[in-house]
């Protein structure tokens, strides 16, 4: 099922949709789905309390930056001593592992392709508006992020099969046209 699930984020992405996966650690994900779960979108990451897999994390949503210094030089004729990648990784893993309640990190998309140049670190979340009743919260975000069935249906109906597409689809075999 694994290789399927990895195919959903752009098939999704394909029809503006997002796909969201929520996880409390990446142990919860197969070996074969992990290097697929980096190119969903948008991650936010809070904090992680295995030090590996903030390790982990920290190499998919940071660059390595060759010019990182280790070491300022002691005299003026000698060079910096930079950071390693695997050195600037656990550094920033140590950070991940040690973020405090309701503080993340936050690797996001704009648009399809255009991705934010920064990870974003965000203090705390905001608090629940204050609606008291579970069911009054699900309505108020229905109200403010759902969309009608009809016009969910209608923007499907309106969009056009390329014919090359719908071609190769009658010849595959065990799909009906």
């Amino acid at each position: 099922m694994a290789a399927e699930i990895s195919k959903l984020s752009t098939q999704y992405r394909n029809r503006k949709l997002q796909l969201f996966i929520v996880l409390q650690e990446l142990a919860q994900v197969s070996d074969e789905l992990r290097p697929h779960i980096w190119s969903s979108g948008n991650i936010v990451c809070f904090g992680i309390r295995n030090k590996e897999e903030a390790t982990e994390i920290a190499k998919q949503l940071f660059p390595y930056d060759p010019k990182m210094v280790k070491l300022s030089p002691k005299t003026d004729t000698q060079q910096p001593t930079t950071e390693s990648a695997h050195g600037q990784y656990e550094i920033i893993g140590d950070w991940i592992h040690r973020l405090e309640h309701r503080q993340y990190v936050m690797r996001r998309y704009f648009t399809e392709s255009k991705r934010d140049k920064y990870v974003r670190f965000v203090r705390r979340t905001k608090d629940n508006p204050q609606l008291g009743d579970v069911s009054l919260l699900k309505d108020w975000l229905l109200q403010q992020r759902g969309l009608r069935v009809k016009e969910v249906v209608a923007e499907i109906n309106q969009r056009k099969i390329d014919s090359d597409t719908a071609d190769t689809k009658k010849k595959r075999p065990g799909i009906e046209p």
